[in-house]
């Protein structure tokens, strides 16, 4: 075993690397490849986000998976199989995360999705998932002297950190609020009265504070709040009037909580078809994006601030920092 790891590390140091991280969430399945080149510097070279709503129709009696959502997910698979392929990827660690993490079914669901990708598929736990986007964050967006709460909104979950000025990791947390959950519980679709958004704000400050009660995640100790995935990202798109997804403007965006409430409530106004009209907001996320804004609002009010930092970087770049780290120490 030893010997095997010596003779990678000194392939490493001669050639290049390919590595790739794939991340089978609830709402969307991502792929991400990087090389990990000779002066011990990561590129990320490709990386792509299809919505594929693994948890749609999830059965919540029998835990089990929708066989079409299944089936979405086996189709996107196989392009990231070519994927695979195309950037000779080497090194490869995919993860379930949520919804496959509740289902009572995964193990037929996974053994066939690492069959197509070629690669074993690891359900990871929510504290595992809260980590590895912790990490993935803070490669992408250094030099924030501040101690941090650190927020990924998915669609079967959301993760918190707590990580100090010296990028420390304190405290983490999984619970089990998404937004592909709240838009099957709450009709989304139409135009939003004040009540219908009272009733979707209560249903998430109620499951928030009743998760963190005994976890150390008291006001007094967060001085910026740093949030990534979907949500954060279409409404900094929205912010900017960017039509398509840029990296390059979206990490380190500033999002002040008043053009927040700004583009929430254009977006309440309309329905889930007009809503497509809006520039920034991309198809799969017109629904997605009510209950997304909301807990990011509520956070803000939480924790008594008027802005979020947006991470362009999360689980996926997490997952590639980490397994670098295990040719060269120093990459985390």
């Amino acid at each position: 075993m030893f010997q095997a790891l010596y003779l990678s590390k000194l392939l490493i140091l001669i050639i290049t690397v390919n590595f790739a991280s794939i991340d089978l969430g609830t709402n969307s399945f991502r792929i991400l490849v990087a090389r990990l080149q000779k002066n011990n510097k990561i590129k990320f070279i490709y990386k792509k986000s299809v919505i594929t709503r693994l948890g749609k129709d999830f059965n919540i009696s029998t835990k089990t998976l929708a066989i079409d959502s299944v089936s979405r997910g086996f189709e996107v698979l196989n392009a990231f199989s070519s994927v695979l392929k195309d950037y000779k990827v080497s090194n490869i660690r995919a993860v379930a995360t949520s919804v496959v993490r509740e289902s009572k079914n995964h193990e037929l669901f996974t053994d066939c999705a690492s069959e197509i990708i070629g690669t074993n598929i690891e359900v990871i736990t929510g504290s595992v998932e809260a980590q590895l986007t912790a990490i993935g964050v803070l490669k992408s967006i250094e030099n924030i002297n501040k101690n941090k709460l650190i927020v990924d909104i998915g669609g079967g979950s959301t993760e918190f950190a707590v990580v100090d000025r010296y990028d420390y990791i304190n405290s983490l947390l999984s619970i089990k609020l998404g937004v592909v959950k709240i838009t099957e519980i709450y009709n989304v679709n139409k135009i939003l009265a004040d009540e219908d958004i009272v009733q979707i704000s209560e249903y998430i400050s109620h499951f928030i504070e009743k998760e963190m009660v005994g976890a150390d995640f008291s006001a007094n100790q967060i001085s910026e709040i740093v949030v990534t995935a979907g949500t954060p990202t279409t409404l900094t798109a929205m912010d900017l009037g960017l039509k398509e997804y840029n990296h390059s403007n979206t990490n380190g965006h500033i999002l002040y909580k008043k053009n927040i409430v700004k583009i929430f409530g254009k977006i309440c106004s309309l329905n889930s078809k007009e809503r497509l009209k809006l520039i920034g907001l991309r198809e799969g996320r017109e629904n997605l994006i009510i209950p997304g804004t909301l807990i990011i609002l509520y956070l803000l009010g939480r924790y008594n601030k008027d802005k979020i930092v947006v991470s362009g970087g999360g689980l996926l770049e997490g997952i590639i920092y980490s397994e670098a780290d295990k040719y060269f120490n120093n990459i985390i």
